[in-house]
């Protein structure tokens, strides 16, 4: 069931009717992403209708007034069971669990999704699944809209889809979007027959919003006088957040003067500052939980630091990139779409052993952190996709 409070007024009825479905609106880069889209296709002609799993998500007052929102009841429910199981097997500590009853429900979540999925109360022009997973399997298996979009925001082969159900999946959709050239690739790694409707839709970042952002949120206050690194991700086994603790242990043991502050929230949080503190580094690495506005952290920080296991097109990197900060970042995907290894930034291999180089070299080195700050400032960096070339095809879809 779709449940609202809205009604689909006369004034929409020659506007193309677009929903973008997305499981909830929690602090995270896809969603993000999603709101920087909305914004931009403001006063294009469209009437959009986000739709929700669960209408809740630090994100949610965020969501422009002229979208309106619904809720769908019944795959919200399955998405918060899948969540709850997924926290508990985390907490539990064991990482082989946990990939294998990811890869369960990734091979058999759409075929439950199909059993449950109502006949909406509104068909809609267009259908956009704008996060893979759920959101996907519930678009392509409804009946929401004659035409159907997918995004795709992760590396499709590390994340361990499995092809033949996701063969199904896609085949209901008319465009794939993925947000980089490396997301792309590893999705028709997958699922190659796909090509033709297959394209790179890069994240959309809006410097002037974020940068006045900075000028009013909150940031350090505990007068360290050393190196301040920063890590923006949630905490969970995609963002590898467990090689900052071990990283963080290292340089302690050279003696090197540096605090390192995580911006995130995540199923894995328990068992991260519990590591720290086994590590002896919990006055070193501190977690500052979920920060709506984190753009004063990023501005005043001496190191950005990227160590996930998979992305797809890293938001909070492209944000370290806006402020022009020493970056290293392990080499997941779209990583090398973002920086020049050697030039912007430093990109490693995916180990602790690696990643350990990656930053030490930069704590060391004061005159490498200003190389790279000076070649950010004076790139030619390009912030987001063809909003334009985006908004026509959809116009083209127009009944």
């Amino acid at each position: 069931m779709i449940t609202d409070k809205s009604s689909y007024s006369l004034q929409h009825q020659n506007k193309l009717h677009i929903a973008f479905i997305i499981p909830d609106m929690v602090l995270g880069g896809v969603e993000k992403s999603l709101l920087a889209l909305l914004d931009a296709m403001q006063g294009k002609g469209f009437h959009i209708t986000l739709l929700l799993f669960r209408r809740q998500g630090e994100l949610l007052p965020y969501v422009p007034d002229w979208v309106d929102i619904r809720e769908i009841e019944t795959v919200g429910k399955l998405e918060t069971i899948r969540r709850t199981i997924s926290a508990a097997l985390s907490r539990l500590g064991s990482k082989k669990l946990f990939l294998v009853a990811k890869s369960i429900y990734h091979k058999y979540g759409s075929k439950i999704i199909k059993k449950i999925v109502n006949i909406p109360e509104t068909v809609y022009d267009v259908a956009i699944a704008y996060k893979d997973g759920a959101a996907t399997w519930y678009t392509a298996q409804s009946s929401i809209a004659p035409v159907k979009i997918a995004f795709i925001h992760t590396d499709f082969k590390t994340a361990g889809y499995n092809p033949l159900s996701q063969k199904k999946v896609y085949n209901n959709f008319a465009k794939i979007f993925c947000n980089s050239k490396e997301s792309k690739d590893s999705f028709l790694r997958v699922l190659p027959e796909f090509s033709v409707r297959t394209e790179v839709f890069y994240n959309i970042v809006n410097p002037s919003t974020i940068y006045n952002l900075a000028k009013s949120g909150t940031s350090y206050n505990d007068n360290f006088s050393g190196l301040r690194i920063l890590t923006i991700g949630r905490l969970s086994h995609e963002k590898g957040i467990d090689k900052v603790i071990e990283v963080a242990s290292r340089l302690k043991t050279k003696n090197y003067s540096i605090r390192w502050y995580v911006i995130g929230d995540g199923p894995d949080k328990n068992k991260l500052m519990k590591k720290a503190k086994k590590l002896h580094v919990e006055n070193e690495v501190i977690f500052l939980g979920s920060v709506i506005n984190p753009y004063r952290f990023l501005a005043d920080c001496d190191i950005y630091v990227q160590p996930s296991n998979y992305e797809g097109y890293c938001i909070s990197l492209a944000e370290a990139r806006l402020f022009c900060k020493p970056i290293v970042t392990c080499d997941f995907c779209g990583a090398r779409e973002q920086i020049v290894d050697g030039i912007t930034g430093i990109i490693t291999g995916m180990s602790v052993n690696e990643l350990f180089a990656g930053v030490e070299k930069l704590v060391i080195d004061e005159t490498l952190r200003l190389k790279f700050r000076y070649n950010l400032l004076h790139s030619s960096c390009v912030f987001g996709a063809d909003i334009n070339g985006f908004c026509d095809y959809l116009g083209s879809l127009k009944r």
